[in-house]
């Protein structure tokens, strides 16, 4: 992560601890001028992760995926950087729409060459827009508002056009001796769907998900073949993965 990201992930993490900070205040917890500070803030407000107002800055409050990109921003730039690595220039690849794996196609903007994005993800078409480096296809289908996402049997129909060698996706939760998990049934249903076109499930997540449970479930660990995570992982969990044969990548919880 080069030294604006760094800069603009603390001042989201300085943020996410308090409802509101002025400029000024933000400027000195987080060690820069105040020029510098307005220049992020004019950044991250452009890309709607945060707001400000008459001298005060704040995170995005609305249910959706802005708000979700925000936390834990920093933790999640460093998973996406991890998983980047796995995709090679010219490859083509699918991706779901959670927060992750934004961040994940962000960085393969950033650092790779003609890759192919198949999503479902309307969110990710307008927040990475257009990039001389990354091709991406948008499936069709029934339109999700909270999750900007396209779902049903349309995007299903359409992944099925497809053969890729990994899908990326996120996980809203893990249940001990099942799996991955999911809290929405049509976009479990739709990201199913495009596994069948994939020959590796790749899931990136940070650990906080498995202390939580969805409602339905995502993909079993033998569905499963890679989970890039952090230090944070419940021992027992780690240890269930192993045996499963679910590669695990890890990284530290927390950057020294």
């Amino acid at each position: 992560m080069g030294k604006v990201e760094e800069r603009q992930s603390e001042i989201l993490e300085v943020l996410s601890l308090y409802e509101k900070l002025e400029v000024t205040e933000l400027a000195r917890k987080c060690h820069v001028s105040l020029v510098t500070m307005r220049k992020d803030l004019s950044e991250l407000e452009k890309r709607g992760l945060l707001k400000r107002e008459q001298g005060f800055a704040f995170l995005v409050k609305e249910k959706g995926i802005y708000q979700r990109l925000a936390r834990h921003y920093a933790l999640k730039c460093r998973l996406a950087k991890k998983a980047a690595s796995l995709v090679s220039d010219g490859e083509t690849i699918m991706m779901e729409g959670g927060s992750c794996c934004i961040l994940v196609a962000e960085e393969i903007s950033r650092t790779k060459k003609k890759v192919t994005i198949i999503t479902n993800s309307v969110f990710m078409m307008d927040y990475i827009g257009k990039n001389p480096h990354v091709n991406l296809v948008l499936l069709g289908g029934d339109y999700l508002e909270e999750a900007q996402a396209v779902v049903g049997p349309v995007a299903k129909m359409g992944a099925r056009l497809f053969h890729v060698n990994k899908l990326f996706t996120g996980t809203d939760g893990y249940l001990l001796g099942n799996g991955f998990t999911s809290t929405d049934h049509l976009v479990m249903d739709t990201v199913r769907n495009m596994a069948e076109s994939a020959e590796q499930v790749v899931v990136v997540t940070e650990s906080e998900k498995f202390l939580r449970r969805g409602v339905v479930p995502l993909f079993t660990l033998g569905e499963t073949h890679c989970l890039i995570t952090d230090s944070g992982i419940p021992k027992e969990i780690q240890k269930e993965l192993e045996n499963s044969q679910v590669k695990l990548i890890t990284i530290p919880l927390n950057e020294k």
